[in-house]
């Protein structure tokens, strides 16, 4: 899906990320809202294919095409239906919004991730949508010359998904259910860049373009340790509620370390790779000259500062019980999330360090 140049390729990666993860959440039905979770994401990924489906054909009988990077040409032809194949646009953006869980289309994301195991959890919020961000990356280059007249139909899902995703976030006592709906935000984020490009501006089109990727690379890189150690301490803590972390981070100092740089960085705090990526996308859409959308994310971002901190506060306190079974916590320690926690929290910070160079190599 990443590398499609082809709508149809694109739609057909999309449901081969779609149906083995369906199957993946509901793997297990002893699990407790397995099954729930499951089929929530496959009524939310058959709603969202029918739409970029929808959009597909619409797009193709207004300008003849589905070949992404023929499409800005098709449409100046004699034949071409130009608000036909707008209307394809829309249909297909709100697909990828279903596909991202950008709000209003987000209230699947919470339940589903809630009910899949820690690994399942991981691709989920990591990888999947950065695949779907990706396609967006791509296809918004294919279609440089008419991309300015229909960005207008992503900025009330970019705007929603800042405010709604934070607000949501706010309120939750559950890890994975603040890192679900803290996700809403943080793609809300990733597409403001991308919708603020000034017309027939290359220069503006290629910052956005690297301020996104950017974005995208270190989202799913601290993602991934957040989830990394939830994965680590499912035993002790299965359900993911906030008070069932106390004290977690000193009994086990690499999970407790490793989470706080995740959530350094995904609240946007220096040197960590989040503060660059926030600092280079809206360094890229003050330069559009959206000021106001800046300012309101930059109030949005603080408010997750509140919400982040509620989970170290929670990792780091002082425990209640003390008394612990000595081999639960060698089981727990295992190999694979000690790789990828020790992996992830290295490429976090580095990542912020070289900030400049990785992003002259993004795209």
């Amino acid at each position: 899906m990443a590398s499609a140049n082809n709508l149809l390729a694109a739609f057909l990666g999309m449901e081969t990320i779609a149906i083995p993860m369906f199957a993946l959440i509901a793997w297990n039905p002893q699990r407790k809202g397995a099954i729930e979770g499951g089929l929530k994401y496959a009524v939310t990924a058959t709603v969202a294919a029918a739409f970029f489906m929808f959009g597909i054909a619409l797009i193709y009988f207004g300008a003849g095409t589905i070949v992404i990077s023929e499409i800005p040409k098709a449409l100046t032809s004699a034949n071409a239906m130009p608000m036909v194949a707008l209307i394809g646009f829309m249909m297909l953006f709100v697909g990828i919004c279903f596909e991202l869980a950008l709000a209003p289309f987000h209230s699947w994301l919470a339940d589903t991730l809630q009910a899949s195991p820690a690994p399942v959890m991981a691709f989920i919020g990591s990888i999947a949508k950065i695949a779907m961000l990706t396609f967006i990356i791509h296809f918004v280059i294919q279609i440089e010359p008419i991309w300015d007249q229909i960005s207008f139909v992503l900025w009330g899902f970019v705007l929603f998904s800042i405010l709604f995703g934070n607000l949501l976030a706010f309120r939750q006592t559950n890890i994975k259910r603040i890192l679900a709906y803290s996700s809403v935000a943080h793609f809300g984020y990733a597409l403001m860049a991308l919708t603020s490009v000034i017309p027939n501006s290359s220069a503006s089109l290629s910052e956005a373009v690297h301020a996104t990727a950017y974005y995208g690379l270190s989202y799913a890189v601290m993602n991934l340790v957040a989830f990394a150690v939830i994965a680590m301490l499912n035993k002790h803590n299965p359900t993911g509620e906030l008070k069932g972390y106390r004290g977690l981070g000193r009994r086990y100092p690499l999970a407790g370390v490793a989470m706080a740089i995740a959530v350094l960085s995904l609240a946007g705090v220096p040197p960590t790779a989040g503060f660059f990526a926030k600092f280079f996308l809206f360094s890229s859409v003050l330069g559009n000259g959206y000021l106001g959308m800046v300012v309101l994310a930059a109030l949005a971002s603080a408010v997750s500062v509140f919400y982040y901190l509620r989970i170290l506060l929670a990792f780091f306190a002082k425990e209640e019980y003390h008394h612990h079974n000595q081999s639960a916590d060698i089981e727990s320690v295992e190999f694979g999330s000690t790789a990828v926690i020790s992996v992830g929290t290295f490429a976090t910070i580095a990542l912020g360090i070289f900030a400049q160079a990785v992003l002259t190599y993004m795209f």
